[in-house]
């Protein structure tokens, strides 16, 4: 798609759409719930905020790099969900930055391509930590075959015991990451049919 095609808007109302469409709508995070049985965990929706939060700075920062005008915009986005009386706690901060850390491990395309212990335990170590802790790799053992599912299976594993879920379906914790996968390319790939008007 040529830069002739982008949408002009200004960076205030793509954050507005960012944070109305994406992120705050009920329907839009119900749809995370994969098992009845995990609305039992106050976490979860909590979970599901930060770690869409943590999308969206991720796509911006990303899309950063090829057009500035998306700084103004992530400036504006963190600024409604960090200072603007939606969430105030500096902890918050700090876990969107973890869960923007924890992300990475998952939409990384590179880490599939991992084949030794010492790179998926640098690159991925809160996925690994969670396969050893649940047995399906031993301490000194590395991810040999199906890196892709196993990854993303550990990842959810990971995600959905932080949240107070204790998840072990593969078949369902393969779809959870599949679906924060297609979440980030759903928004990352949005965000390119837009060209913020920076403003002086």
């Amino acid at each position: 798609m040529g830069s002739n095609l982008k949408r002009n808007i200004k960076p205030n109302v793509l954050s507005d759409v960012l944070l109305s469409e994406y992120l705050l709508k009920k329907e839009e995070n119900e749809r995370f719930v994969l098992d009845p049985c995990w609305n039992s965990s106050e976490s979860f929706y909590d979970f599901v905020i930060m770690y869409k939060i943590a999308i969206i700075i991720i796509a911006l920062l990303n899309n950063e790099q090829e057009d500035t005008g998306f700084s103004q915009v992530r400036l504006e986005f963190e600024k409604a969900v960090f200072t603007d009386g939606n969430i105030q706690k500096l902890y918050f901060y700090n876990d969107v930055k973890s869960a923007m850390d924890k992300l990475g491990e998952l939409i990384d395309p590179k880490n599939k391509d991992l084949n030794n212990l010492c790179d998926q335990n640098k690159r991925i170590p809160w996925t690994m930590a969670c396969l050893r802790d649940v047995g399906v790799l031993g301490d000194n053992q590395a991810i040999q075959h199906s890196r892709f599912s196993v990854i993303g299976m550990g990842w959810a594993m990971a995600w959905l015991r932080e949240s107070g879920i204790i998840e072990t379906n593969p078949a369902i914790l393969n779809q959870f990451a599949i679906m924060w996968i297609d979440n980030y390319t759903t928004v990352n790939n949005i965000l390119k049919d837009f060209s913020p008007i920076i403003q002086t």
